[in-house]
């Protein structure tokens, strides 16, 4: 549910940029269309961006993660006793 919130926020930022900027550059150019354009313009991009990036990452959005086993550290073992071993030596003549 993150992913689809993530893209609706992504797609509604874009189209909102796109259609400022459009807004804008009209109103410098002296195109006059309606504020009601804008708005239709901004609605509709904003549902073909989100329709189009979901279906695009429809496999990551609804993929199951996988968990990747924890690898286990292996702890240095000391040895406290230490090993007396008798050792029989020959004597050299």
């Amino acid at each position: 549910m993150k992913r689809v919130v993530k893209i609706l926020i992504m797609s509604l930022m874009v189209c909102f940029f796109v259609t400022s900027t459009l807004f804008i550059s009209n109103l410098f150019m002296g195109v006059a269309v309606g504020i009601r354009y804008y708005f239709m313009l901004f609605q509709f991009g904003t549902l073909a961006l989100f329709g189009t990036l979901f279906l695009c990452n429809v496999n990551r959005i609804f993929i199951k993660k996988r968990r990747a086993p924890q690898a286990r550290v292996a702890k240095k073992t000391t040895n406290t006793k230490k090993q007396k071993q008798n050792i029989s030596r020959r004597k050299v003549s």
